[in-house]
Formats: C-alpha cells, structure tokens, sequence
C-alpha cells in the first residue's frame, strides 16, 4: 500500500519529525509515520481554514 506522507509546513518541525524517525525502531516507524502524517495534514486543513468564513450559501450548498 502506498501512503502519501504529509509533511510538516513548519521547517523546525519537519526537521524534529525526520530526525525522530531516522532514530525510531524499525517496528515503530510505520505507526509513528501515520500518525504525523494524519497529524501534519489536520495542521494544515485548520491553518488553511482560519481566514474562511463560510456564506449561507456556503451551508446550503453542504447540507
């Protein structure tokens, strides 16, 4: 199965999660893969999602 790894936008953090797992045991790493990925992809939805404001339109459209 291939995974899409989503990285951190932050410099300082991306650079913490590859040094974390270029020292993670072997067993480990695939979990600890996901879960900052998952993670990483949910920081960006909200950092992209701060400056919008949705319309009635916007909700009407949703339901």
């Amino acid at each position: 199965m291939i995974m899409i790894k989503v990285k951190h936008p932050l410099e300082q953090y991306r650079q913490s999660q590859e040094a974390f797992l270029a020292n993670c045991p072997l067993e480990e790493r695939r979990y600890h893969e996901l879960l900052f990925s998952y993670g990483n992809s949910s920081y960006r939805y909200h950092q992209d999602t701060q400056d919008y404001t949705p319309t009635e339109t916007d909700y009407q459209e949703w339901l």
